[in-house]
């Protein structure tokens, strides 16, 4: 009941290792009742009458000896296994077997066929054997043997361990004040940070380590707060046009949520009401990973100028930029009042004319024109006019051919404007 191997386990958390001793304690049974001779110095003291006859002592057995020791070989086979040793510099092979009376003998080898014994040459009797291998001299996928052997067995029995995915990587990490140092676990590792604002522009390094390499692998990333762009910070559009308010997000970790949209109320615009309105609706948003632009639908320059607010944030901080949208309503033309108009020369080839403005409109002088085009039109007296009219009837109650119909004339005058809004034309 009290056979088998005991171990003490010792771990530092701080550095990230362990190491441990194995004692195995083996109960013998005797079968027989087993005799000891004298020895002579126990003869010595004895009294005379109490000592044995030389008769006597011819079958005992021999001292220390016994006639009958029950053997019993351990079940299965050993098992092999590699752990990380000395702050993950070393390999700790571990080969255990337990059970048997009396324990097994194991030892480790790195080739079946003359390879080089580890830990010494002899093989040693207890249930677990353990033997550090030098990491930096252990090439990866190296093959590791145990042999294992016992009084009771005719044959050896063995088990292997390969250094290719065992033992596995240790990762930590390391943040401007301390986080996560010492705390190193196997394969992955998360660290978990509260959000706050001052930890935007800080670097945090994961560390990995593992026996078989030789420098410690590194990788950072650093914690910064969205960065927003615009393709224009001010937008102008004449009324009832439909205009688009970009907003980029540059690349940054951790990932901002959303990118949302505040209008000229500050006012945020939500994708799912606006599709609800279906035919009303004013503003229409489209997104990407990376970008997404709100679209203002026939503006109206009284209620949809102002600024808009383009906003994102992640749980380091946020951020937010204004784009102004300006509305333009279209220049009203101005009236416009002839005042003057002179022939310039007896053949009446070129003109001058003078006119008066009135109600200048919206967009400066002149409601924002740039030009003026005068079009002359030559018309027919009215009274000749009508007797062609009543000649065109008569030929139609005849029956004749109509005759070839005459248009007024339109013409249309360039000209060179000069000051006090007088032109001359040719």
């Amino acid at each position: 009941m009290h056979t088998g191997t005991y171990a003490c386990l010792a771990q530092n958390t701080y550095l990230n290792t362990r190491t441990h001793k194995t004692i195995s304690l083996t109960v013998y049974l005797v079968t027989c009742e087993t005799g000891l001779r004298d020895r002579p110095e126990d003869l010595r003291d004895r009294p005379e009458d109490l000592r044995d006859r030389p008769e006597d002592l011819r079958d005992r057995p021999e001292d220390n000896s016994m006639s009958d020791i029950y053997s019993d070989p351990p079940d299965g086979s050993p098992s092999c296994s590699v752990l990380p040793a000395m702050n993950y510099s070393s390999l700790n092979l571990s080969c255990s077997w337990p059970g048997g009376l009396p324990p097994p003998s194991l030892r480790w080898t790195t080739n079946l066929q003359g390879g080089a014994w580890l830990g010494g040459e002899g093989a040693w009797p207890a249930n677990n054997v353990s033997v550090l291998q030098s990491g930096s001299q252990t090439s990866n996928n190296s093959l590791f043997t145990c042999l294992g052997t016992h009084p009771a067995l005719n044959t050896s029995t063995q088990c292997t361990a390969r250094a290719c995915g065992s033992p596995r990587t240790v990762v930590w990490w390391e943040g401007p004040q301390g986080e996560g140092r010492g705390q190193g676990v196997e394969t992955s590792n998360i660290l978990v940070l509260r959000s706050n604002s001052t930890q935007n522009g800080q670097a945090y390094t994961c560390y990995a380590k593992h026996p078989l390499a030789i420098l410690t692998r590194t990788c950072s990333l650093r914690l910064e707060a969205p960065v927003l762009l615009t393709q224009r910070s001010v937008v102008s559009v004449f009324e009832g046009s439909d205009v688009q308010l970009t907003c980029i997000l540059q690349a940054n970790y951790p990932p901002a949520n959303q990118i949302v949209w505040f209008n000229n109320r500050r006012q945020e615009v939500i994708q799912e009401v606006q599709e609800a309105l279906d035919t009303t609706r004013k503003y229409v948003l489209r997104r990407a990973a990376a970008w997404t632009n709100l679209t203002v639908l026939e503006t109206d320059g009284t209620t949809d100028s102002g600024q808009y607010w383009c906003s994102a944030s992640n749980a380091v901080g946020g951020t937010e930029i204004p784009v102004t949208l300006l509305v333009k309503r279209y220049p009203m033309p101005p009236n416009v009042t002839l005042v003057r108009l002179v022939y310039s020369s007896r053949q009446r080839k070129e003109v001058e004319l003078e006119w008066l403005m009135e109600g200048e409109g919206e967009g400066g002088e002149g409601g924002g024109l740039t030009g003026f085009l005068l079009e002359r039109r030559l018309e027919e007296a009215p009274g000749r006019r009508r007797g062609e009219e009543e000649q065109e009837k008569e030929r139609e109650e005849a029956g004749a051919a109509p005759a070839e119909q005459k248009v007024s004339q339109k013409e249309s005058w360039g000209g060179q404007r000069t000051h006090n809004n007088t032109m001359l034309l040719f």
